[in-house]
């Protein structure tokens, strides 16, 4: 990793823990009225237990930001064929904004069906929408230079936890309406 990616790491660390945003530490932009108190609690509360946060106990916190939609790019790339599934593929899902390109992935490959299904549903949140809501766990930062065949800018790299807009929201783990208890 280069000196400029290892400082970029270090910023990012400490003024998400040390300010964030309305002096909370899960939300890294403004939450343009999407990402709701609730929504933070949410992620602080999960991760109150953790006394000193060090850089290997960061990964409890998803972060928020709320990202510009002009320059989005969502597809379904191949993973090649797994015999009990059939294609598989995972989301290639970049948002860029300024000089930053944010990578978010899912936590495994899906069946091609469900990628699909997936890029259906975000494209739903995000088409007409000016700004989308994004919560993840970052993995790492890395310089245009250490990935040439990338698109030019610094490249943040993220588990994908949940999306929001002012038209629905999606979630990795939360998947529809809570089942009626005895059902």
């Amino acid at each position: 990793m280069s000196a400029v990616a290892r400082l970029a790491v270090l910023f990012c660390s400490l003024y998400s823990l040390s300010f964030g945003v309305r002096g909370r530490p899960s939300l890294l932009t403004a939450d343009h009225g999407i990402v709701t108190e609730a929504d933070l609690e949410e992620e602080e509360t999960r991760c109150s237990h953790l006394a000193v946060r060090s850089q290997a106990q960061l990964s409890c916190l998803h972060y928020w930001q709320c990202l510009p939609t002009h320059d989005v790019h969502l597809a379904c790339e191949d993973a090649g064929w797994a015999v009990e599934h059939g294609a598989m593929g995972w989301v290639d899902f970049r948002i860029r904004t300024g000089n930053d390109v944010h990578h978010y992935y899912t936590r495994r490959n899906f069946s091609m069906d469900t990628c699909r299904d997936w890029l259906e549903e975000w494209r739903r949140i995000i088409d007409a929408e000016e700004i989308v809501c994004l919560s993840g766990d970052l993995l790492s930062i890395g310089a245009s230079e250490d990935r040439p065949s990338g698109p030019p800018g610094m490249h943040h790299y993220w588990i994908i936890d949940r999306m929001k807009s002012h038209r629905g929201d999606w979630s990795y783990f939360h998947r529809g309406p809570e089942p009626e208890p005895g059902s």
